[in-house]
């Protein structure tokens, strides 16, 4: 029988790998039991799931549907409901949760797709069946006892005598000990590899500010788009509300980030379709101003004012008193596009931020 702890290294199918999260679920069907421990890699995060019952072990990873669809290689093997009865570690669930659960295999019975639908959101996992003798332990080293021997007493001496020179000190890494997330606009405005190229004035006087990539290779590729989208998310540690693309490709691909307090869209300018912009602004100007980003084509503004008016408008139009004119919207409408790879790509990376919880489980759910 297969039992780990938290920080248990192991390797798997020859990746070496760290146990940072232990989850055990109970399928409130059959009562059957299972654990998935949530691994640190040098790809990654990752998730084995163990299940000793039904003899099965698996190996995944986050994903995302396609187009909002699932594929017709995946044929759907077992689906039900499940608890969690035991939490440990770096995860975002507690003991007594539900979710949902719907498991699907390809032809072969090799590869493994899963769905979680807890009750805020909805998490997709892919990955593949291992062998039992595959997954071995290489060291047993628990995390108990590890953060008692930190001399929490020295540190808050140093940041009260220090003050300001110990946050300096830090670096980033105060924002993953403080949770001070910056902003989309303070990583462009202080960020290295962006230059500021101006300012619009919205019809509520509210301002959105346009950047410009300056580490680029030139050729506005779609890769750009992703470079640039991905680093935006990585620098406010994965904190959005929804985070999409056009799925338009070359001068007409855009991506649009939506945030507690932000909405921003990465483009290619009309005149400038070789460089990528970025257009950052509050909420409130986007409430209040429909008009079109900043040298951006048709494509681009009707997915700006589209993905505001499905995804920020609804929460908007409860908090801004003002006029706006998405009251009387006749554009295109966006649909949801489920876990996209961008929104996926987001949940990994605030999983993997200390100033915030964890994703909740990531392998097989059940057995068959």
């Amino acid at each position: 029988m297969i039992n780990f702890d938290i920080g248990n290294i192991l390797k798997i199918e020859g990746i070496k790998c760290t146990i940072i999260g232990k989850i055990i679920y109970k399928n409130t069907k059959d009562s059957n039991k299972w654990t998935d421990y949530r691994l640190q890699t040098k790809e990654g995060e990752q998730w084995l799931s163990v299940d000793d019952i039904c003899k099965e072990y698996s190996i995944s990873r986050p994903s995302y549907l396609q187009n909002g669809q699932i594929r017709n290689e995946w044929k759907k093997v077992d689906e039900g409901n499940q608890v969690v009865v035991y939490a440990d570690g770096d995860v975002d669930v507690d003991s007594g949760e539900y979710s949902e659960f719907v498991e699907y295999e390809d032809e072969e019975g090799k590869k493994t797709f899963s769905l979680e639908i807890w009750e805020d959101g909805t998490e997709i996992s892919e990955g593949h069946y291992v062998e039992e003798k595959d997954i071995i332990l290489l060291k047993e080293q628990s995390h108990k006892g590890i953060l008692e021997k930190i001399p929490w007493g020295l540190i808050l001496a140093a940041i009260i005598f220090l003050g300001a020179p110990i946050f300096d000190l830090l670096g980033p890494k105060i924002d993953d000990v403080f949770g001070l997330t910056p902003t989309i606009e303070e990583h462009l405005k202080n960020g290295p590899n962006y230059e500021y190229v101006t300012s619009l004035t919205g019809e509520n006087k509210e301002k959105a500010n346009i950047y410009k990539e300056t580490d680029t290779n030139g050729a506005g590729t779609d890769s750009e788009i992703k470079k640039v989208t991905t680093d935006l998310i990585d620098a406010i540690n994965g904190k959005t509300e929804s985070v999409t693309d056009n799925g338009l490709s070359g001068a007409n691909s855009s991506t649009s980030i939506l945030t507690k307090k932000e909405y921003c869209i990465v483009y290619h300018p009309e005149d400038k379709p070789s460089e990528t912009y970025i257009q950052v602004s509050n909420r409130e100007y986007a409430y209040g101003t429909k008009a079109k980003p900043y040298h951006s084509n048709y494509n681009t503004f009707l997915w700006y004012t589209g993905n505001y008016h499905k995804y920020a408008y609804p929460t908007d139009s409860k908090k801004f008193k003002s006029e706006s004119p998405y009251r009387t919207y006749k554009g295109p409408i966006v649909q949801d596009m489920g876990n996209g790879y961008f929104d996926t790509y987001s949940s990994s990376v605030r999983q993997s931020s200390t100033s915030s919880r964890s994703s909740s489980g990531g392998g097989l759910s059940s057995g068959k």
